[in-house]
């Protein structure tokens, strides 16, 4: 009996030992966190938060270029009663980025100011087992999907053809816009739906009578800014979805916005296409863009739409070594073009812009050709037949 009741001594206190080492939960607390990675939650698993509380976890990365992403891994709270805040900032004034109540998980959210602030709010009755949260810091959002669909750049992500979005975590044309069935096509970077079809990959039939199912219409970056509280109507003459005002948990707003089924995009009350991510991508300079065809390698090149011998990978090469428009291969620099005429020259930019395209690096209008001259600073020929060195 002697050794029996030993080892049942030792295991209980053990037991006790890890218990007493377990943390409390959060009570009125503030914690800071300057890592690149942590976990945030209210307690210790299996316990609830406390009530009557507020508990705070700052998370500030070493400059304000970060960017914080809080990826949920469980949430339970008590619904509409208690809430997790989160803020892109450093105080309650900063904007506020959502705020979560009941159990089912957020999807990521990201701050881009370089912190992020987190409020857990109980009040004084029913409490559950609370939340937890993993976050990191990185240089882009999302760290463009863990770098295997696009490139950091100077704190922007820079897409492989296939993806797109401030993270690369969206496909430009899901499901290839059905186009075995005959739903729609891929062009630069949209589904362009087949009549009677609608949505991001042409999913969506105007006859379609059956129900019970999703279909993605729109996603954040479409155009509609995100809001809550707001009306809207389905008006059968226009096929068209009108949207107005709202709530984006920081200001009221006052904005008609108008969903045409028929392009699958969002337009103003005027018929003005609102802007998506495509339209707001920063030139980039051709430098950078020769550093990352560098670091990406040849392989890496076949994926952006850059074979070995294609013109723009050269030109880009060409850019970035003289800042003028001189076509050569990588192969050496022994051989370079010989002179070429105004028309030749424009028939060479004419010619960048087409690849530009066809790399699904979209160009939102006429005056983006302009800006992409302008930023890639290629310099044609006066009137005068000079040499395009």
């Amino acid at each position: 009996m002697g050794p029996h009741i030993f080892l049942l001594f030792v295991g209980l206190t053990i037991s006790l030992g890890d218990a007493a080492l377990q943390p409390a939960p959060c009570d009125k607390s503030r914690k800071v966190f300057t890592e690149g990675w942590g976990v945030i939650t209210d307690g210790p698993f299996g316990s609830n938060y406390t009530q009557d509380s507020h508990c705070e976890w700052l998370i500030k990365a070493n400059n304000t270029h970060k960017y914080i992403t809080l990826s949920f891994q469980s949430m339970g709270t008590e619904c509409s009663y208690d809430y997790v805040f989160v803020y892109d900032g450093d105080s309650f004034s900063a904007p506020l980025l959502g705020s979560f109540s009941g159990k089912t998980d957020p999807q990521n959210i990201t701050a881009s100011s370089g912190s992020m602030l987190i409020l857990l709010y109980s009040d004084t009755n029913y409490v559950l087992d609370g939340f937890r949260a993993e976050y990191s810091v990185t240089s882009c959002p999302g760290n463009c999907t863990h770098q295997s669909q696009g490139m950091c750049v100077v704190n922007t992500c820079v897409c492989e053809g296939d993806w797109g979005g401030k993270d690369c975590a969206r496909r430009l044309c899901p499901e290839d816009c059905g186009a075995t069935q005959g739903r729609g096509s891929c062009h630069l970077g949209h589904c362009r739906c087949s009549p009677g079809y609608s949505g991001q990959s042409c999913s969506l039939h105007r006859m379609d009578p059956s129900g019970n199912r999703w279909h993605w219409l729109s996603h954040s970056e479409s155009g509609l800014s995100p809001r809550s509280a707001h009306t809207a109507v389905y008006h059968d003459e226009t096929d068209s979805l009108y949207v107005f005002g709202g709530y984006n948990l920081n200001q009221v707003l006052g904005d008609l916005s108008v969903y045409r089924f028929e392009t699958s995009r969002w337009e103003d009350e005027k018929g003005v296409l609102l802007d998506d991510d495509s339209s707001t991508l920063v030139p980039l300079d051709p430098h950078i863009l020769a550093t990352v065809l560098g670091q990406v390698g040849v392989a890496g090149e076949e994926r952006w739409g850059l074979h070995k011998s294609s013109f723009f990978r050269n030109l880009l090469f060409s850019i970035a070594d003289n800042s003028t428009l001189s076509i050569r291969h990588q192969v050496g620099d022994s051989q370079r073009p010989s002179a070429r005429t105004n028309r030749e020259a424009v028939g060479c930019l004419l010619s960048a812009v087409e690849l530009y395209t066809d790399m699904k690096i979209q160009l939102p209008s006429q005056r983006s050709a302009v800006e992409l001259y302008t930023d890639m600073k290629i310099q044609l020929p006066s009137h005068h037949s000079r040499a395009v060195h």
